[in-house]
């Protein structure tokens, strides 16, 4: 099972966050953590693109909800944008007026 990548850059005041694989309990990193670390010194506007990620399990969302919930916490924004086809309707139906999802080009 492919594991996910996490890269990311800063544009102004917002952070974007690449992730690329799957998102499941089997991946190798942590998302909360890794991001944690990337705000010490970038912006706490997260954009989180998912559009590479080929499969979410329930450990993804929940990694997700935690993300979101710490960001929110630190008084940041947090979006998902272009979700992958794969998980698109999963995270609207889980996530829908909790975290915000769209589509940007």
């Amino acid at each position: 099972m492919m594991s996910c990548k996490l890269s990311y850059k800063v544009e102004k005041d917002l952070t974007l966050i690449s992730l690329k694989g799957n998102l499941t309990q089997f991946n190798k990193i942590s998302l909360t953590d890794a991001v944690n670390k990337i705000i010490t010194t970038c912006p706490i506007n997260i954009q989180l693109d998912m559009s590479n990620i080929g499969y979410i399990d329930s450990s993804g969302l929940g990694e997700l909800l935690a993300l979101h919930s710490m960001i929110y916490k630190l008084g940041g924004s947090f979006t998902i944008i272009n979700p992958s086809q794969s998980c698109n309707s999963i995270l609207n139906l889980i996530f829908k007026n909790i975290v915000r999802i769209k589509n940007v080009s």
